[in-house]
């Protein structure tokens, strides 16, 4: 069956990348590819087949970028021959690892180096030469046509927000639009009492469960929808475009116990003035970035009827 979707090729600075892209996901790209080059950054996304909505993400490209070139055009996703391409290890979080399958590995192998935090054979001061402390976690992603290796910031802050988390092993998480399924591998990992995944596009489900696959995880429920999920949860993670967390308000409360923790990402600082005004009824405890990105951690669950409930700590 032919899947038609815009593909939309975009060269821009090294300084412009980040505030490009948060544009690119604000209007709901499904996939984006970066190459860095000396002096800019070529960024390939990827949009449903909606010419609305691609008039919409090229006015505002213009407006904002007038020397920002593009090229638009259709492609059928089903002509694609997809291959995956190595990658070097990625510390989206203190002792927190993301790996490639061996057969993705660069040159030397260094994916399997990693040991206690330390990948073994970098250069002397750089990041992955930071001595951390046992225990660490290691992920092994293969990554998806949509979905990356752990990369974006918007995925390390979700990454960082779960990892301060207190007493997972009493705590049950729900991660939505899970994609190459980064987030709820390490909530697993980490030993929280049970976690579940909403993924509604089915190329990403099947990346997601070989991910899952890759590590050893059989236990973790994957929906196709958020309406089929029942259960509430003490976590429920989100780390997708502001326009889908907007529309997603409502099912997202469903989903989380009265005095549950809701880890919102994906938001440049453009967009968190909407999203606060949005999930008005919920008090952040917490508002992070790195760079262009945001993420909200709230910790406090104002009901209904207007009851504030202080939710426990992280």
């Amino acid at each position: 069956m032919s899947k038609i979707f815009y593909h939309i090729i975009l060269n821009t600075s090294q300084t412009q990348a980040d505030a490009v892209t948060g544009i690119l996901y604000s209007h709901s790209c499904l996939g984006l590819e970066e190459t860095d080059n000396k002096d800019s950054v070529q960024l390939k996304a990827y949009f449903p087949n909606q010419k609305k909505r691609i008039d919409a993400l090229s006015a505002e490209l213009k407006k904002k970028f007038p020397n920002l070139t593009t090229e638009i055009s259709t492609v059928d996703m089903a002509s694609l021959q997809f291959q995956p391409k190595p990658f070097e290890p990625i510390e989206i979080a203190p002792s927190i690892w993301v790996v490639p399958p061996a057969d993705l590995e660069t040159t030397g192998g260094v994916a399997r180096s990693v040991a206690c935090g330390v990948l073994l054979g970098a250069p002397t001061g750089t990041r992955r030469d930071r001595t951390r402390s046992c225990p660490h976690i290691t992920i092994t992603i293969r990554p998806g046509m949509a979905f990356g290796t752990g990369r974006h910031e918007s995925s390390q802050l979700c990454a960082q927000a779960i990892c301060e988390i207190k007493n997972p092993q009493s705590k049950t998480l729900l991660d939505v639009g899970t994609g190459s399924g980064i987030l709820v591998i390490l909530a697993h990992q980490r030993g929280f009492k049970k976690v579940d995944a909403v993924e509604i596009d089915p190329d990403a489900r099947q990346n997601t469960l070989e991910n899952f696959e890759l590590n050893k995880i059989h236990d973790i429920q994957l929906f196709e929808n958020i309406d089929s999920v029942t259960k509430k949860y003490d976590i429920v993670v989100a780390n997708i475009d502001p326009p889908t967390l907007i529309s997603l308000h409502d099912k997202l409360l469903d989903c989380l116990k009265p005095k549950g923790i809701l880890i919102l990402s994906g938001i440049t600082q453009e967009q968190s003035k909407t999203i606060e005004k949005t999930f008005k009824n919920l008090q952040p405890k917490q508002k992070k970035n790195l760079g262009e990105w945001w993420c909200y951690i709230y910790g406090y669950y104002i009901g209904y009827k207007g009851a504030v409930i202080r939710c426990p700590a992280l």
